[in-house]
């Protein structure tokens, strides 16, 4: 583990395994993204049955995050991780292959608790990570999730075209996950106490977590939108094949991929509020234009650019809020990523609603809506985030 005075090696070994952490969540959501159709068909679900199981996992996943903010004391994050891990990979590989709607349902309630421990623990650790090494990574930390359902997508993807049993990379996948997470150990240590922490959290009062809870929260339910229902949507409404109709979800993940990767740089250039702001204003005139042209290639490059919109959202409202709560963040930081996961799996709920009294192009209009409500918000951070 890392000690209070972390060398260059401690530094590399710990970005490893924070970057393995998010990249076999993000392999999982890809993989989810491309199964929807398949998952519809095999077990019968119309959109509200689909809606339920996405609430049903946020639900849970709430709860995984109040065991974290609850018993942080009894909980290190060392101890969170290795338990979230394997957690994670097991239900979900069961979501992913069951055909019994049952099980199905359980299974997502363990998987919404197993990614709340995960994204508490993981975010934590990357917010430390940058306070202790006095360097930005956060960016690139999302990058490696956004990597990781790009790898998920293609995977399953390539199982379907190949017509190879997709239970072979769903399952070692899961393997490789869970016993990878277990068996982790460089990870920062959680410091001490102190009055210096004490004082640093003044910063982050309730007003400001509100309210980059409600930025993540609108981000992240567009995010969750689009790995949702934009290959249903497709699928359903433009009647392209199962393998056609995830491409959004390859589009999605390949942009906010890039556009992280070089995150970091760009947050060290430009300013933050501009960064969430402008991208996504541009996002929402873009798929509102390709959702009124009614061509699936261009509403499936309109959501390459919701992709680029999105990217960095997550992490540089996370690396605000880890700068802002001192070199204690888990509870601050859990409580604006229970509002983030809140918004990715709840919010799709929500969105199944609108498909299933209206339709499933309305859904979609629903979140280039969102996308300008977002970039709106987003204009108003530094007068929110101004000192006293």
């Amino acid at each position: 583990m890392i000690s209070s005075s972390i060398t260059p090696q401690d530094i590399n070994q710990t970005r490893f395994s924070i970057s393995f952490g998010f990249f076999g969540q993000g392999a999982f959501f890809g993989m989810w993204g491309v199964l929807v159709p398949e998952r519809s068909a095999s077990l019968g679900l119309d959109p509200l049955m689909l809606a339920l199981f996405l609430l049903v996992i946020g639900i849970s996943l709430c709860a995984g995050i109040a065991l974290v903010t609850r018993f942080e004391q009894h909980m290190p994050t060392t101890s969170i991780l290795r338990l979230g891990g394997p957690l994670l990979a097991f239900s979900i590989a069961v979501c992913f292959l069951t055909l019994s709607l049952p099980v199905f349902y359980i299974a997502g309630m363990f998987t919404g608790i197993a990614a709340g421990l995960l994204e508490a623990g993981l975010n934590t650790q990357a917010s430390q990570w940058e306070q202790q090494s006095d360097r930005r990574g956060m960016s690139f930390f999302h990058a490696m999730f956004s990597a990781g359902m790009l790898i998920g997508a293609l995977v399953i993807t390539g199982l379907f075209k190949m017509n190879i049993m997709l239970s072979i990379g769903i399952i070692s996948g899961a393997v490789i996950y869970g016993i990878g997470m277990m068996w982790r150990t460089q990870w920062m240590r959680d410091p001490a106490s102190s009055a210096s922490t004490t004082d640093a959290t003044i910063s982050l009062n309730k007003a400001i977590i509100a309210f980059l809870g409600l930025l993540i929260f609108i981000s992240t339910l567009i995010e969750g939108g689009v790995v949702d229902w934009s290959a249903l949507h497709l699928h359903q409404y433009h009647n392209l094949s199962l393998e056609e109709a995830g491409r959004p979800v390859l589009m999605f993940s390949v942009a906010m991929t890039s556009i992280r990767l070089v995150g970091d740089r760009l947050a060290s250039h430009f300013q933050t509020h501009l960064l969430l702001a402008v991208p996504m204003l541009a996002a929402a005139v873009v798929l509102s234009l390709a959702l009124y042209s009614g061509q699936p290639t261009i509403i499936i490059i309109a959501y390459g650019l919701l992709g680029l919109a999105l990217g960095n959202a997550f992490p540089l409202i996370i690396s605000t809020a880890g700068r802002l709560s001192g070199n204690k963040p888990l509870r601050q930081i859990s409580m604006i990523i229970a509002c983030a996961y809140f918004g990715l799996l709840t919010g799709p709920a929500l969105l199944g609603l609108i498909a299933y009294m209206t339709d499933l192009n309305m859904t979609i209009l629903a979140l280039a809506g969102l996308a300008l409500v977002s970039g709106v918000a987003c204009l108003s951070l530094p007068r929110i985030l101004k000192p006293d």
